[in-house]
């Protein structure tokens, strides 16, 4: 993630004047809208992976209910755009807005909604179906602004960054889905600031666990197993 610091100027004036030629921002993720799939993988740490947001409990679980809040807010929105008569997602047959369990491909994508979700102390997940990713994207945005002006006043850091800007990844195909899943719920324990994924409160696994059994989470996780998801960016 912080490859530009190990960088010689040479293999830096490179790497930029490939991201000036692929018309990619300078010194920000590329957006990488997908044609073919409406779920996508978000991620936003902060700067240089601070524990900014772990700084304490109660900044934790607000922060939390504000990333969830703003998600589902802007989900809802879009699912009224979607279908103005309905006033409200409508829960996909069998399931809740917020279900976890995520379609078969012959049922075709399901509609706006948070599929997972974690907090952790210097980042957090999104599993999201989205049509307007770049929308959500923006929204995000618009709340790290928000939540940077409040922590730097609550720290006396006026001018501190707080977060790099949030990414996206599509979803190639149910099986990455599901596996994201899995990843996103493990976060806390791959991290070690907990040994099982109800122990953490400030993500969807304890509402997912409860709601699918002990037994078909087990075979879900034994299905999608996480492996080496992640081992060179998520650190």
């Amino acid at each position: 993630m912080y490859d530009w610091r190990r960088m010689s100027d040479v293999e830096r004036e490179a790497l930029m004047r490939e991201r000036r030629e692929l018309k990619q921002p300078m010194h920000s993720p590329a957006h990488r809208i997908s044609d073919g799939s409406s779920r996508y993988h978000i991620t936003a740490a902060c700067y240089e992976h601070r524990p900014i947001i772990g700084t304490s409990e109660k900044r934790l679980a607000d922060f939390s209910t504000a990333l969830v809040g703003t998600v589902e807010a802007w989900l809802t929105n879009e699912q009224e755009r979607r279908h103005p008569a309905a006033g409200a997602i409508q829960p996909p047959k069998g399931g809740t807005p917020t279900d976890a369990r995520i379609q078969p491909a012959k049922a075709g994508q399901p509609g706006p909604c948070l599929l997972a979700w974690v907090v952790m102390p210097n980042h957090y997940h999104l599993l999201v179906s989205c049509g307007d990713i770049l929308g959500l994207l923006h929204e995000l945005g618009r709340l790290h602004g928000r939540i940077s002006h409040l922590w730097n006043g609550e720290d006396g850091q006026r001018g501190r960054q707080i977060w790099c800007k949030a990414a996206e990844t599509a979803m190639k195909s149910d099986r990455h889905a599901c596996v994201t899943l899995n990843y996103i719920h493990h976060n806390p324990v791959k991290h070690g600031v907990c040994a099982k994924w109800q122990d953490w409160p400030y993500s969807s696994a304890t509402a997912w666990l409860e709601r699918v059994g002990h037994e078909e989470a087990t075979a879900f996780w034994a299905e999608y197993p996480v492996k080496e998801y992640g081992r060179k960016w998520d650190v």
